[in-house]
């Protein structure tokens, strides 16, 4: 059984629509093994960025514990791939019914030499400039070794399942085929650290920095986090001690947290709390462009909602004469308000829509969301034209189409909710963030070069 996330009705597996209300089957298991495009990776960290940074930390600070034998090896989490691309194939193999079972012998690989590698350069010595801030070894470490852990997370996890790849393979990028594991730590330390850089200048220009409220916010998270990791009654030499040994600072670790902040304020500054500033013709074009439609039905079902089985060819008839009969009516008005008011007056009396109650203003949907004779009957309307009845495998559906509304909740295939004002600031958002992360480089000062990790990597046993 499927629960039907536009009106909550339960239906068969078998099914693909739902026997109420028409909408299709959730795609999650569609959406979750579609492989993602190449700049994924920053998107998830542009759009998300609250919840990656912080998680990031809190991760990062409670790997202690690991399955990695090697006393100084890297912590192998599994649950920290999720910011490599890569990542997604290891979950599917694990998942796969044909998969091989975990290895029980104890497997090596390869992980990154990290106190080797810190060790080459001073915590403090500056090795780049970004948007003209400077950036510290240190810094630069910090997210460079984050890097390095999903990498190491994912070969681990390939191993177990009888995989074999190296920090010298390709990690799939289409449009970098060559570009390998360590290519891409590299890389990706580079997106983080322009992407700080960018919030904290959009931050700046919007006046959206760090209230007190905020500042005190993230002083408490910090505190919390070294409580759940060491104890309430963790000293601070111990606090220091812990993140010295996870190459991380006071100061790292603040402007991280930091960031949720100054991302949540810049968003509010730009595009108001609930995306309320943004204005009605922006909302409209962003829906014209991405497809939606608006719609409202009157549905007689000719299937058993129960059972999802069809009912008889007598009841089935009648309630095409019924669906017919409204049709009739609706279609011979021809003032704009009194067809929307009787429209109301009959799918509050006949409508047979358990969406209704969630969605009784009607339906609001891109292409692939409802089922295709309601999507194709909709496409065919004009803004305030009924159709004749159309008939999906679940019943009749006599369809008002309706103009685009730009605080209408929107539906999608997910189930999520949100308003075209939404996700237009998302969008909008994410794309000043791209241009902003565009135009800022990493320059390396003269004489300092990028590690080559392929020259710091050690042998490490897990399993």
């Amino acid at each position: 059984m499927w629960k039907c996330n536009s009106c909550g009705a339960s239906n068969g597996d078998e099914s693909d629509v739902c026997s109420s209300c028409g909408a299709q089957k959730p795609l999650e298991t569609a959406v979750e093994s579609a492989p993602k495009s190449n700049g994924m990776k920053v998107l998830i960290a542009v759009l998300a960025v609250a919840c990656l940074v912080l998680i990031g930390v809190i991760v990062y600070l409670n790997s202690q514990k690991n399955t990695v034998t090697t006393e100084n090896a890297a912590p192998i989490d599994t649950t920290v791939t999720e910011s490599a691309d890569s990542a997604e194939n290891t979950e599917e193999a694990a998942q796969s019914e044909t998969a091989a079972e975990p290895s029980a012998e104890p497997i090596i690989i390869q992980t990154l030499d990290r106190e080797k590698l810190f060790a080459t350069h001073e915590a403090d010595e500056v090795i780049a400039t970004v948007g003209g801030m400077d950036l510290l070894w240190e810094e630069y470490f910090y997210f460079l070794s984050n890097e390095a852990y999903s990498v190491e997370n994912y070969i681990a996890t390939m191993a177990m399942y009888g995989g074999s790849i190296t920090w010298s393979d390709p990690w799939g990028d289409s449009e970098n085929p060559d570009e390998t594991f360590a290519d891409y730590a590299l890389s990706s330390t580079g997106e983080y650290v322009r992407l700080m850089v960018a919030i904290t200048e959009l931050s700046e220009e919007n006046d959206a920095g760090l209230s007190e409220e905020d500042l005190s916010a993230v002083a408490d998270t910090m505190a919390k986090t070294f409580a759940d990791a060491l104890g309430d009654d963790a000293t601070e030499e111990e606090i220091d001690s812990y993140l010295k040994d996870r190459y991380m600072t006071r100061a790292i670790m603040e402007r991280l947290v930091s960031m949720d902040y100054l991302y949540n304020n810049t968003y509010r500054a730009l595009y108001g709390e609930n995306a309320e500033k943004v204005s009605e013709e922006d909302a409209l074009k962003y829906m014209f462009e991405s497809g939606y439609m608006s719609a409202n039905h009157i549905l007689f079902m000719t299937v058993d909602p129960a059972t999802g089985e069809a009912l008889s060819e007598e009841a089935v008839a009648e309630k095409l004469e019924k669906a017919q009969a409204i049709a009739d009516e609706l279609r011979a008005i021809e003032d704009k308000d009194e067809l929307l008011a009787r429209f109301a007056e009959l799918k509050d009396e006949l409508d047979e829509d358990s969406g209704k109650t969630a969605y009784p203003n009607g339906y609001t949907f891109t292409p692939g969301v409802m089922v295709s004779e309601f999507e194709d009957a909709t496409k065919a309307l004009g803004d305030y034209e009924v159709s004749e009845p159309v008939q999906s495998s679940y019943g009749y559906h006599v369809i008002l189409r309706l103009p685009l509304e730009a605080d209408a909740e929107l539906m999608s295939a997910s189930g999520g909710a949100a308003t075209a004002r939404g996700l237009f600031a998302t969008k909008d958002f994410s794309e000043k963030l791209y241009e902003r992360m565009d135009n800022l480089s990493v320059d390396f000062v003269e004489g300092f070069e990028k590690p080559d990790l392929l020259a710091y990597l050690t042998e490490t046993e897990i399993g």
